[in-house]
């Protein structure tokens, strides 16, 4: 009946919910006074300064996310590893891959002119269980890249150190600017790769000291008299067999060795432990892998990075380490190959080729064994699944399937919403479902045109003019891809500006009558004069008040926009409260609300077809400790207003 559990009388309901009301809007001022509190000390801490008290409450939001994302993830344990706050906690994860990484490899990087064999550690005599190169002395402390993306210069380095140390027995500290400033066929701060900063120390017959050649983080001309400093010196190098750990740790057993990884999802924020998590879908970042080991009866790699002290266990990370048994992993490919052929299949993908085919293949398999082992680690509250895009990356799909674009000032301009009909109800449901009220049409599917925005707008619509007439409509997303000016059409668009629209048209026509094409079309005059669906407005909720979007939501269908990255695409059921990445990127329907063992959560209605999620719906956590809700839920809500005559 309300908004708390209780049962009891209407006076004392009222008091509880007056209480309830207070205690909430006090405790999230609480939180925010305490994280306010947290970021000044983090400032002092690592010396940050801004340009003005607008750059600084910009950088303090971000904060307070990062945070609150650090706390839910650590307090809901049963993690192997733990995140943390950083000298990067200010800054989005975009903004962080797009300064701190630097991965940029040649188009064929083993089938190019350079000179390297392979696998001089093919059959050693003995590998040891663990090591740490550390503990030898043949690791120099953790240096920091900066802003500057040359990861891949402070890889090679790393592991060029080692193999001098384990010859020598000096440990030197080798010049990183110099390959930024030399390697011609890198790009210094822009990025490179290891094997090309390799074959320049051979060429040059070798690289300078630190002291002689000092890193700027920046790039800078080669200075070639500097450059005449030969003070560590290799002969060569050797790429280790592709995709193969066992070799890997062949190699690790010998010396240090520079790898590359996907270092998105939560690499930002990690604080120790052995990590399992998400990590994005490209490989952007180089590392040195300088031991492994067992903790806990999990095996992991031990990785020396470049961005300081602060990050992860003081510079370090662990990463898990997984079965090298080279049957298992045929057994393993074979197995997921015929899992391709069934999803092919199931869902009529074609391929233009076999080289299409394979590198299809490839990332079928990295979702496939990612959806596996996330499944099989339990204590989720959610699971994954394939679905329709399970041949995508995460970034294919998320350029293909969402389509979010917001004018500068969304709730500025100069469209008329107003605000919060439904500002004191006289009851709010503890639980609703708008789907068993009859009304939620059909899940729908926006294909790879970018229109998420018109699905919600649409399905909003129809919720609304079916709570007031009995009568589910099926309405033209296609009419507000072409018609609406003020939007993008397939490159993205907002809701409001479509609810505007549909006012100023007099309604909206219907689906049969201007069907969907998945694409981009010039405005059909004569089909848009078919008003079978209209409204009298539209209404925006309070921004970041979960409680107020509640209110709205138990009075009809709501549209949202989210935050759709990290899990998004591979969800395949249960209350989502995973990784969402840093940006508003999709737009959705809430179509009810309840409580699932315990939890809260909002269902909301998709556009990506009824294979993905539960059966084309989700459910993703309501009462989140940031105001803002998981993934943005509850940012920018609006909902379109109609009146019928009975």
């Amino acid at each position: 009946m309300a908004l708390t559990h209780e049962k009891a009388f209407v006076i004392p309901l009222l008091m509880v919910l007056v209480t309830l009301a207070s205690h909430q809007a006090t405790s999230r001022t609480l939180d925010v006074d305490f994280i306010a509190q947290k970021h000044e000390q983090w400032i002092a801490q690592h010396g940050r300064t801004y340009l003005d008290s607008a750059e600084k409450e910009r950088r303090f939001q971000i904060f307070k996310k990062n945070y609150d994302y650090i706390e839910k993830f650590n307090s809901a344990g049963n993690n192997t590893y733990k995140l943390g706050t950083n000298a990067f906690s200010d800054l989005t994860n975009e903004e962080f891959l797009a300064s701190h990484t630097g991965l940029k490899m040649p188009p064929n990087p083993r089938l190019s002119n350079i000179t390297a064999s392979y696998d001089t550690y093919d059959n050693p005599t003995e590998v040891a269980d663990s090591i740490d190169w550390r503990e030898k002395g043949a690791v120099s402390k953790i240096k920091d890249q900066g802003s500057c993306g040359c990861c891949w210069a402070f890889s090679a380095v790393a592991a060029m150190e080692g193999i001098i140390q384990i010859k020598t027995n000096m440990l030197l500290d080798l010049s990183e600017q110099q390959l930024v400033d030399c390697v011609a066929d890198n790009h210094g701060c822009n990025g490179g790769f290891m094997d090309t900063a390799f074959e320049y120390i051979k060429q040059n017959g070798g690289l300078a000291a630190e002291l002689n050649y000092p890193y700027q983080e920046q790039d800078g001309t080669c200075d070639q008299h500097k450059a005449t400093d030969k003070t560590g010196q290799i002969t060569g190098f050797q790429d280790v067999t592709r995709n193969d750990e066992q070799a890997l740790q062949i190699a690790v057993s010998q010396q240090p060795v520079s790898v590359i990884i996907a270092a998105g999802g939560d690499f930002m924020n990690y604080g120790g432990g052995i990590f399992q998590g998400y990590c994005g879908d490209s490989l952007n970042h180089a590392v040195t892998i300088v031991g492994y080991g067992n903790e806990n009866g999990m095996d992991y790699w031990l990785i020396k990075n470049s961005w300081g002290q602060t990050w992860g266990e003081n510079g370090y990370m662990k990463i898990l380490r997984g079965s090298s048994n080279t049957t298992s992993r045929t057994l393993d490919v074979d197995f997921i190959a015929q899992k391709h052929e069934q999803w092919i299949a199931q869902h009529g993908r074609t391929y233009l080729d076999s080289a299409e085919k394979e590198r299809r293949f490839q990332i079928f398999k990295k979702n496939y064994d990612y959806i596996e082992k996330f499944n099989s680690a339990g204590n989720n509250t959610y699971k994954l699944g394939t679905n329709a895009f399970s041949d995508l990356t995460n970034e294919e799909f998320l350029a293909s399937h969402t389509g979010l674009k917001m004018p500068p000032n969304p709730r500025l301009s100069n469209i008329t919403a107003s605000y919060d009909t439904y500002d004191n109800p006289t009851e709010v449901a503890d639980s609703i479902d708008w789907r068993e009220k009859g009304a939620v049409s059909k899940i729908k599917d926006q294909g790879s045109c970018g229109c998420c925005w018109a699905f919600s707008a649409v399905a909003a619509m129809e919720g609304i003019i079916q709570i007031k007439t009995n009568m589910l409509l099926d309405l033209s997303e296609q009419q507000l891809v072409d018609c609406v000016a003020d939007n993008h059409g397939c490159n993205g668009g907002f809701m409001d500006t479509a609810f505007e629209y549909i006012k100023q048209n007099g309604g909206l026509a219907a689906e049969l009558n201007y069907p969907y094409q998945e694409q981009d079309g010039t405005c059909d005059q004569h089909k848009a004069t078919d008003k079978t669906g209209q409204i009298t407005g539209f209404q925006d909720v309070t921004r970041n008040d979960e409680q107020a979007l509640q209110i709205a939501v138990s009075q009809q269908p709501v549209s949202v926009i989210i935050a759709a990255g990290g899990d998004f695409m591979n969800y395949g059921g249960g209350i989502f409260q995973g990784y969402c990445g840093d940006s508003l990127n999709h737009a959705v329907t809430i179509v009810g609300y309840g409580n699932e063992n315990g939890m809260d959560y909002w269902l909301i209605k998709n556009s990506w077809g009824q294979t993905w999620g539960e059966n084309g719906y989700m459910k993703i956590l309501r009462g989140s400790s940031n105001s803002e809700g998981q993934c943005g839920i509850a940012t920018y809500p609006s909902f379109p207003t109609a009146q019928y005559k009975s």
